[in-house]
């Protein structure tokens, strides 16, 4: 098993009060096999959501609710 992703960080350039990018690290060991993807949760009162799979280390998240608190787990 890979380490979790480490750093997760807002890309300000990216981020409006209607979507937010998200950038991130791989963790210090990939598990001996290289890494094809990362799978983007928020959380949903309680109950977290995959949002997308993605290949690269970024992700945007569009159409958010201004004001709302979204919680985002990698």
């Amino acid at each position: 098993m890979p380490d979790a992703p480490i750093n997760l960080q807002n890309m300000v350039s990216v981020t409006s009060d209607v979507k937010i990018g998200l950038k991130w690290a791989d963790g210090p060991s990939n598990g001996g096999s290289p890494i094809l993807d990362y799978l983007v949760s928020w959380d949903l009162e309680g109950n977290y959501e995959t949002l997308a799979i993605t290949k690269s280390n970024t992700y945007t998240s569009l159409n958010l609710i201004p004001g709302r608190t979204y919680i985002f787990k990698l």
